[in-house]
């Protein structure tokens, strides 16, 4: 079993909430806990708006620097070619974690 799911779904244009969420799973990685990301909701929704210079598609890239998997269940999300981003059906996705933390 997996250890950490941090779920980003507030919506990065209207709250900073996101920072934290991007900033525990960076803190998980660094200290070599099991984490990964999932993108949902108003923050899946921004995300496919975004372009790749917008503020928190920048943060967000530092996820990948930790090669935290991120995975989201949208097959229409287009993001830039050095963004992984892995679909998965989040029924039998989120089962596999032991905390599931969202932000």
């Amino acid at each position: 079993m997996k250890n950490i799911l941090v779920v980003l779904s507030s919506d990065p244009l209207k709250s900073d909430l996101y920072e934290q969420g991007i900033e525990v799973t960076l803190n998980l990685a660094d200290a070599e806990v099991s984490v990964e990301a999932y993108f949902e909701g108003e923050f899946l929704k921004a995300l496919k708006e975004a372009s790749n210079d917008s503020i928190f598609y920048k943060k967000l890239k530092q996820i990948n620097l930790y090669e935290v998997k991120c995975s989201s269940n949208d097959k229409a999300l287009s993001l830039a070619e050095d963004f992984d981003l892995h679909l998965v059906n989040p029924k039998g996705y989120f089962s596999q974690f032991k905390k599931i933390v969202v932000f």
